[in-house]
Formats: structure tokens, sequence, C-alpha cells
């Protein structure tokens, strides 16, 4: 056997040497690292699907109310003011979910006004954290309604209520006010 100046002979303590670091494992300088980046991307990533969980409640009560209101106007389209909308539907589900996401049963919007909006919180079988009401009044020449969302999205029987409204008169037809009312929304 021919030995040349680059060649390296592994000799019984180098074998010893490299089986003694597998067996010790990682560094405390490299666990450091590892809990740091770590750390890092925890800091990251929790807020973001904190804030993408949050949203995703707005955006089920602000929908649900776009819709109910869509379709509170369409039914007014052409009408007197004072048929223009349908009449009031109570909180549906009776009540809101608490703290978490549920799925209604059948027959939950059966309700004559549910029908004529065409609404439902969310398709059957889809778990939703809100329930919905509308009211509708008039006087002569002039009808309005407001549709809400109300939710507890962490269990803790304190609500938040979102609402839009709606009027229509003789003059006009009918509009929907441009401003979302909200309160508790962080609850």
């Amino acid at each position: 056997m021919r030995l040349f100046a680059c060649d390296v002979v592994p000799s019984p303590t180098m074998s010893f040497a490299r089986n003694r670091s597998a067996a010790r494992g990682l560094s405390s300088v490299e666990i450091a690292i590892a809990i740091s980046l770590l750390g890092t991307l925890a800091a990251i990533a929790i807020p973001t699907i904190a804030r993408q969980a949050y949203a995703s409640h707005l955006i089920e009560a602000t929908s649900g109310l776009e819709r109910m209101s869509t379709g509170a106007i369409a039914q007014a389209q052409g009408k007197p003011a004072t048929d223009t909308f349908p009449g009031p539907a109570p909180l549906t589900p009776a009540e809101p979910p608490r703290g978490k996401r549920e799925v209604d049963v059948p027959g939950t919007w059966e309700h004559p006004t549910w029908k004529k909006l065409r609404f439902e919180a969310v398709p059957l079988g889809i778990p939703h954290a809100f329930a919905f009401a509308f009211e509708s009044s008039s006087t002569p020449g002039r009808s309005s309604f407001i549709a809400r969302a109300q939710g507890d999205l962490d269990g803790d029987g304190q609500r938040s209520t979102f609402e839009m409204r709606g009027t229509a008169d003789d003059m006009r037809g009918p509009w929907l006010d441009p401003d979302l009312f909200v309160q508790s929304e962080l609850e």
C-alpha cells in the first residue's frame, strides 16, 4: 500500500473521537441557535395566525350582513315604501355559539323572512360563530330595516354586535346606510 502526502490514515484515536462526538449530541451553542430560530418563527407565525382567525370572524359577520341587506334591497325594488322590506325575523339560531363555531340543525333558516331574503348564515353543515336577526318597520311613505349579527367569540357571555341599516322612501326608493354599526368588536 502506497501512501501519498495528502492521504490520511485513520487511527484508532480518530475513530474514537468521531464516535464520542456523535454520542455527545448537540452543543449548547447549537441548541441555543435552534431555540432562537424556533422562537423567531413562533413570534412571526402566532400573531399572523391569530390575526387570520380574528379576521375570519369579522368576515363571517360582515359577509352575512351584506348578503342579508342585498336581499332586502332587492326585495324592495319597485314596491311602495310602506310595503318594502319583509317582516322581522328573530335571532337565528336563538343563541349565538359561545366561544366556538357550531353547525346549524336542518330547518334553522325556515322562517319566512329568511326565505324571502334568500338568506342563511352559511351553507348547511359549515360551522359558524354568529347568529343573525332582521328587524323592519314602516311609517307612511317610509320603511327601514336593521340587519344584525351577534356572536360570543370567546365564550364569556358578552356579545359582539354588527348592524347594517337600510331605508326606503317613495322619493328615492331603497338604499343602504353606508355605515356599519359595531359594538364590542373585540368583546
